[in-house]
């Protein structure tokens, strides 16, 4: 292995200390001295990861590589560092972190879909991790009420969105963590068990109570009201995002455009379903109420839904090895289809394990109250979450254990490319002729 393979998988293990909720969705419990902590949240948490990233450019800086390759990793390796050390030393990313997916909040509960829950073993883990909770919303508490002091705040839409958040987890109803002591009765798990999990959820909830009032006291009166960041800004979230530098006017104008020709093919179907009128937004919208009413397109239930995008993935998967459109090795043949209890809407994937243990999973919530999903608008998130969307891009990503470090496996992913990749799997499966036209609409909506 060269030097600079060495110091990525170095910087990987570091990270994964300082955030042992990627150890949990790897695999990788066993390179933690505690497997059920939470990252460090704190501005002292955010401390550390610069000096860390700040530590590994010297490191990487004084490194010689022998090939192109090498160089190609060393660049790689220092764009990102940079990037990230520029997102907290300049614009203060983890003092103002909250968004509706993937945010410290999120990462709360998250992780505990990656547990095993079925053993009584399996719950006394789950309980242990739930004691760290309170302290890790404290750490996070901390960093936006410094961010708050030093007016670097988020938005007031976020803001909402985690509060709404917060209020569905203290829901009875509709609370995931309510349901992991349903299902620990269900597996007939030890009664003193169930009787501490109970128990340490009630602190969990008084930490999430306190996180909320703290949002709507003392922060949500002070969130931005713009949404928009500011060109600078901007730019260098974007060049963090994309992985390089682009023309920003370039690029709207090119998105302008891009969302204009999809009006206009989504249009062009809608008049094939029979509407009549001739503003596009009103016809676009009135096509969806005619999909949403035909009776094959209702997806109805939870279970209904698991069914639907399991089928979906399996026959996909089947059809791209069978016609030889890719070379899948067999470890990534497999991918999950899982729902999520929360309530939230939101839909996503997790990597397999780095042993492949556990596979790739695509995860789907329904919103609360939401009785119905569709196939028409549903078919495609299941090629981008699936294959040959994330699961092929990030598994084969794991599975070239050969050709890459763990750092370039499990540590590194650029969002516009992994995003980039999942819309064109949408687009073609579509040139596969794998989409019929209410679906195709449904892919452009």
């Amino acid at each position: 292995m060269s030097e600079i393979d060495k110091l990525c998988d170095n910087f990987f293990l570091e990270t994964l200390r300082l955030e042992p909720e990627s150890a949990i969705m790897f695999g990788l419990q066993d390179k933690l001295d505690d497997p059920n902590i939470y990252s460090d949240f704190s501005p002292k948490g955010r401390d550390k990861y610069v000096r860390l990233c700040k530590n590994y450019i010297q490191k990487v800086n004084n490194i010689v590589c022998q090939d192109i390759k090498q160089n190609i990793v060393k660049q790689q390796f220092l764009l990102v560092l940079n990037s990230s050390l520029n997102m907290e030393e300049k614009w203060h990313d983890s003092l103002r972190f909250m968004n509706n997916l993937f945010s410290p909040f999120q990462s709360l509960r998250t992780v505990f879909d990656l547990m095993p829950r079925h053993t009584t073993q399996d719950f006394v883990n789950v309980l242990n991790r739930l004691k760290n909770i309170p302290k890790a919303v404290d750490s996070y508490i901390e960093s936006l009420e410094l961010g708050l002091n030093e007016n670097i705040v988020n938005t007031k839409r976020q803001c909402l969105i985690i509060i709404e958040q917060i209020k569905t987890q203290l829901n009875s109803r509709t609370s995931f963590f309510q349901k992991m002591i349903n299902e620990a009765k269900a597996e007939n798990i030890n009664f003193e068990v169930i009787e501490k999990i109970t128990k340490q959820i009630e602190l969990v909830f008084k930490s999430f109570v306190k996180l909320q009032q703290f949002l709507e006291i003392q922060y949500l009166p002070k969130a931005n009201l713009d949404d928009a960041v500011g060109k600078q800004r901007y730019l260098n979230y974007s060049a963090h995002y994309v992985g390089q530098k682009i023309d920003l006017d370039e690029a709207y104008q090119w998105g302008v455009e891009q969302i204009d020709e999809i009006i206009e093919q989504q249009f062009s179907l809608a008049k094939s379903f029979g509407v009549k009128s001739i503003n596009k937004i009103q016809a676009i919208k009135q096509a969806a109420k005619i999909l949403n009413n035909l009776d094959n397109q209702a997806i109805i239930g939870a279970d209904n839904l698991q069914k639907y995008m399991q089928n979906i993935a399996d026959s996909t998967m089947k059809y791209l090895i069978t016609n030889n459109h890719f070379d899948i090795p067999k470890p990534i043949q497999k991918i999950q289809a899982m729902i999520v209890p929360t309530g939230d809407g939101v839909v996503y994937y997790t990597p397999p394990s780095a042993d492949f243990s556990i596979p790739g999973r695509m995860w789907w919530s329904i919103p609360t109250g939401v009785k119905k999903q569709y196939k028409w608008n549903s078919k495609t998130t299941i090629f981008h979450e699936g294959v040959p969307g994330h699961h092929l891009q990030v598994g084969l990503q794991v599975y070239l254990k050969d050709k890459l470090n763990d750092w370039q496996r499990m540590g590194l992913l650029i969002s516009g490319y992994a995003e980039g990749w999942a819309l064109y799997a949408e687009k073609l499966m579509d040139e596969f002729g794998m989409l019929d036209n209410y679906e195709k609409f449904g892919m452009l909506d």
